[in-house]
C-alpha cells in the first residue's frame, strides 16, 4: 500500500514470534501519519476482533499483540489492510494554484502557476514570533483537515502540545521553553469537513493557550 505521493515508503507489516504484528506506516514522523496510526488503532480497538489482547499506537507506527490460538498474525494482517482501506495520508493539502497537486488515485500532476501576483512586501514581525505563528498554523491545519478517520464524537476534544525549546539545559539554568497547547471540539472538525463552515471559521474555534 502506498504511503502517499511525498515518499515510496510502503506500509510494511513485521512479525514478532507468534503473538506480535508490528505496523510500520511511513519511516518519517508527521501529524497526518500520527493521526493515521491512531484512527487505525481505535478503529481496531471498536471493532472488538476476538484475538485481538492488545493495541499500542505511536508516532508513525503501531504494535498489535494477539493470541495465536484465536487469531492468527496473517489474518490480523488482512483485518489491519481492511481497516486502512487506502493510502496513507501524508502532506498537507494543495489548493488548485499548487506547483504539485495529488489526485485520489495518488498520482502526481503539475499545474499552472502563475507569475503575475506581485512579490509581497517584507514581514518585520520578530522571526521568532513568525516562526511560532508558521508553527501554530501548520498544526491547525493538520488538526482539521486529517483528523476525519479519528471520527470523534461531538462532545469529544483532540488535543495537541507542542513545545519549543533551545535544547538541553545546563545544570542551574532557567528553563524558558513555550509550550503551545491546541483543542478542537468534535463537532467543529465535523462541521468543517462537512463544509458547513468555512477553514477560516474553523481555525477559528480552535482554542490556543501559550505558557
Amino acid at each position: 500500500m502506498s504511503a502517499g505521493a511525498e515518499t515510496d515508503i510502503e506500509t510494511r507489516y513485521d512479525f514478532g514470534g507468534d503473538e506480535f504484528v508490528y505496523v510500520e506506516l511511513s519511516a518519517a514522523m508527521s501529524l497526518p501519519v500520527h493521526f493515521t496510526s491512531l484512527a487505525i488503532t481505535r478503529r481496531l480497538g471498536e471493532e472488538a476482533i476476538p484475538g485481538v489482547e492488545e493495541i499500542c499506537p505511536s508516532n508513525a507506527s503501531y504494535m498489535v499483540r494477539v493470541d495465536p490460538d484465536r487469531l492468527h498474525p496473517r489474518d490480523l494482517v488482512r483485518e489491519l489492510q481492511r481497516i486502512e482501506g487506502g493510502p496513507v495520508p501524508i502532506g498537507p493539502p494543495t489548493g488548485d494554484a499548487s506547483p504539485v497537486a495529488q489526485t485520489a488515485a495518488g498520482t502526481v500532476v503539475a499545474q499552472t502557476v502563475p507569475d503575475s501576483a506581485a512579490a509581497p512586501a517584507p514581514d518585520t514581525r520578530d522571526p521568532n514570533q513568525l516562526y511560532t505563528d508558521s508553527i501554530k498554523t501548520a498544526l491547525i491545519d493538520a488538526m482539521l483537515n486529517y483528523s476525519g478517520p479519528m471520527q470523534l464524537a461531538a462532545d469529544e476534544w483532540l488535543t495537541i502540545a507542542a513545545r519549543d525549546s533551545d535544547g538541553p539545559l545546563m545544570p542551574g539554568a532557567v528553563d524558558d521553553a513555550s509550550t503551545i497547547v491546541l483543542r478542537v471540539k468534535g463537532s467543529d472538525i465535523a462541521d468543517f469537513l462537512a463544509k458547513r463552515i468555512t477553514p477560516e471559521e474553523a481555525r477559528k474555534r480552535v482554542q490556543v493557550k501559550e505558557f
